[in-house]
């Protein structure tokens, strides 16, 4: 995309992309290229536009089935505090700590190894025991399966829980933090440090002393707002460190994109099309008039 290129690495597309189609629309090749050059360069990103139709999140969706890399989500709003940003304490929960780390051996194996296995290995629905971690052991690392087991025996007790940000930073994941505007500036400003050239996150809320986690190296961050929302703002310190983008929420669709949209939606004769476009029209145009804009 534009002067940038990115290797795939998976040939397995992502999960959002096996529920919605990726469709690359032409009129946002010049954001997409942008962003794309701001992730190249491991730059933090800062997407500003409106939450209703700029679709900012979608965009960086969009990239990751792509390049074929995971990509998470995390919605701030006016409630967040750092616990819920960095980690907190929680009461042990064997099946929920068993499925996190599982996942994540799930995904090292699929990098490396065959995908056919993926509905063996699939654990989202399924109770967690000593047998069924016993039969992981013909696909994952043993001695991880053991460590495993060894906690199932464990007394109920209090552990630290680290928050997706942590999580993404360790596994290299991409992950968007949407309506940053909306967050304590407090609070959001303990990203400060990771937003610096070879940033890295001090953290002395899980028990340790001053902690210093580096993100790896695929790891990327990308912060959306929308100005009418929230604080309207964010720190100065935060906006200076990030590459600032506007996503232009009054863009023209291109007719080919148009066509390529209800085709999406499964509608095949062309007459139908030129029906739904002419329709797309004349509420665009109404829309103008009355600020509600590109009603499909």
């Amino acid at each position: 995309i534009g002067s940038r290129k990115w290797f795939r690495e998976s040939i397995r597309l992502p999960t959002l992309s096996l529920t919605h189609p990726i469709l690359l629309m032409r009129h946002q090749l010049e954001s997409l290229s942008s962003i794309f050059e701001c992730l190249s360069l491991s730059w933090p990103i800062l997407l500003v536009g409106s939450s209703s139709h700029s679709s900012k999140s979608t965009l960086i969706h969009i990239l990751s089935c792509l390049c074929g890399h995971q990509c998470q989500t995390f919605e701030l709003n006016s409630s967040i505090d750092t616990n819920e940003l960095l980690g907190n304490y929680e009461q042990f929960n064997f099946q929920q700590y068993s499925k996190y780390h599982l996942n994540i051996l799930k995904n090292e194996y699929i990098k490396n190894n065959d995908i056919n296995i993926l509905n063996e290995l699939n654990n989202e629905n399924k109770l967690i025991t000593i047998d069924y971690l016993n039969q992981l052991k013909k696909y994952l690392p043993t001695n991880e399966i053991d460590k495993l087991i060894l906690k199932y025996s464990q007394e109920q007790h209090f552990i630290w829980i680290e928050s997706i940000l942590i999580r993404s930073m360790r596994q290299g994941d991409w992950l968007i933090l949407e309506n940053v505007n909306t967050c304590s500036l407090s609070v959001l400003d303990r990203l400060n440090s990771l937003l610096e050239p070879n940033g890295q996150l001090i953290l002395n809320e899980g028990g340790g002393q001053d902690l210093i986690i580096k993100p790896h190296k695929n790891f990327r961050l990308i912060l959306t707002m929308d100005p009418k929302q929230g604080n309207g703002e964010i720190s100065r310190a935060m906006k200076n460190r990030c590459c600032e983008i506007y996503i232009d929420d009054q863009q023209e669709y291109n007719y080919y994109d148009l066509k390529e949209l209800i085709q999406s939606c499964q509608i095949y004769q062309t007459k139908q099309q030129e029906d739904f476009i002419q329709i797309h029209q004349i509420l665009c145009q109404k829309g103008l008039r009355t600020g509600f804009f590109y009603f499909i």
